[in-house]
């Protein structure tokens, strides 16, 4: 291939790529089907703003409020169960690390206000391979929370815990940001992640690979309100 022909492709594609139309995604967590956006970022997440949200129109909500963090099963998974204990730490943490990545900027309360934003969470599509072997389960509060050891647990440390295994192979985070008055849907984003094939191979992500991953979420989360407070 000469190099004109290759300089001519790399432009077209990059004018695609400007050209690129939204991307329609139903989501059953919001009850409707949005128009998405690629984040300006360029972070891989989706982002949708209701029609007519002008620049500057999110820096009228000083506050928000967050709601408890469901988590959705793909009906495609291999497999569908999860230990309590696994599934509360997974949803307390993202709350958790939320907050920690809001409050520097903008206060978490508890009750709604004209502005106050309600943030609804959901970590949807997860996909879980079958622990065979259930005696290597370690719980995953124990990475989670920072608990040392468990009673009725052979020497269980964080560090084993975080070298776990999760099963988890893929997972979306799904995030509506929602007029705490009105309810009235003001934005949104989407986000998927998924373990490499050598993780996949292995189990899954580990536990602190999850925790990263939730990390990771909820500084995008962050970066879409701080867009949203500018007008970008």
């Amino acid at each position: 291939m000469t190099v004109i022909r290759m300089l001519v492709l790399a432009l077209v594609a990059g004018l695609a790529g400007c050209a690129a139309a939204p991307t329609s995604e139903h989501s059953a967590f919001l009850g409707r089907t949005l128009d998405y956006q690629s984040a300006p970022d360029g972070s891989g997440a989706l982002i949708y703003r209701k029609p007519g949200f002008k620049p500057g129109d999110g820096a009228r909500y000083k506050r928000f409020m967050i709601d408890p963090v469901l988590v959705w099963y793909s009906p495609q998974s291999s497999y569908k169960g999860i230990y309590p204990d696994e599934l509360k730490a997974i949803t307390d943490y993202f709350r958790t690390t939320t907050v920690a990545h809001l409050q520097d900027r903008y206060p978490v309360v508890a009750e709604p206000g004209p502005d106050v934003v309600r943030i609804r969470a959901a970590i949807v599509d997860m996909h879980r391979e079958n622990p065979i072997h259930l005696y290597q389960f370690t719980p995953v509060g124990l990475v989670l929370t920072g608990v040392k050891e468990a009673t009725g647990l052979d020497d269980i440390t964080r560090e084993r815990v975080a070298a776990g295994n999760s099963y988890i192979i893929a997972a979306t985070i799904e995030v509506g940001f929602f007029d705490s008055t009105t309810n009235e849907l003001l934005g949104a984003f989407r986000d998927s992640s998924r373990a490499s094939p050598a993780r996949r191979d292995a189990g899954g992500a580990t536990w602190g690979q999850v925790k990263a991953g939730l990390d990771a979420w909820a500084q995008k989360l962050r970066a879409r309100i701080d867009e949203a407070q500018a007008g970008r």
